[in-house]
């Protein structure tokens, strides 16, 4: 997350940060993205971007936020009752799938072909279940784990077999992936929305119910 310091820019200032590390982000495989471009685009100097952000990978979290996840996060604390896990990853699934032909949809198929080039096994290791992980060192995704936990104390529990933290999180694991495979389709229109939603809800169910007849 940003410092202090962005924080208290103008927001004039801010905007402009922003929209230079959307267009890089958006544009660019996050290993080729440039800190020095994205601060040049701002009127910035790469010291001036260090004193705003840790580093590329903080940057990119908080563009997460701001530009996908809080509007999301806005209809969740809207609705008063807590939520079953299913019914809230099927709700950030349609929202999603929302964002094809809004101006952030550049940014989320960049962000898939990121999150598609990363090591699975290291990000079921690492227990990191952001929807655009492995982006992070080890002490941040330590403390994204912490703020995950936090998250799921709003989900509804009582209709699961388990409550235990870890299993809840590996649940929530295995959906992200059902998430991106079927956004990923659709945003690459090798799918329709409706065939997304079927496939992604048909798989879940076999997370919901098991296997077995």
């Amino acid at each position: 997350m940003p410092t202090e310091a962005f924080l208290q820019l103008k927001q004039s200032k801010k905007n402009k940060l922003i929209d230079a590390a959307v267009e890089e982000f958006s544009s660019t495989p996050y290993d080729k993205v440039s800190v020095f471009k994205i601060a040049a685009a701002a009127g910035i100097s790469r010291s001036g971007f260090y004193y705003y952000f840790k580093n590329k990978a903080d940057l990119y979290s908080y563009i997460y936020l701001v530009k996908i996840q809080n509007e999301f996060d806005s209809y969740m604390n809207s609705i008063e009752e807590k939520q079953d896990i299913f019914t809230v990853f099927d709700a950030r699934f349609q929202y999603y799938l929302s964002i094809k032909g809004t101006e952030n949809e550049p940014l989320v198929k960049q962000m898939l072909q990121n999150i598609k080039s990363f090591d699975l096994i290291k990000i079921f290791k690492e227990k990191t279940v952001s929807l655009f992980n492995g982006l992070s060192t080890k002490d941040e995704l330590d403390e994204e784990i912490a703020d995950n936990f936090g998250f799921f104390e709003n989900f509804d529990t009582q209709s699961l077999a388990t409550d235990n933290r870890e299993d809840v999180l590996m649940l929530a694991m295995l959906m992200n992936i059902m998430t991106i495979k079927y956004i990923s389709s659709y945003f690459d229109g090798n799918i329709t929305k409706q065939e997304a939603t079927a496939e992604y809800r048909r798989h879940i169910n076999y997370l919901k119910f098991g296997f077995l007849k």
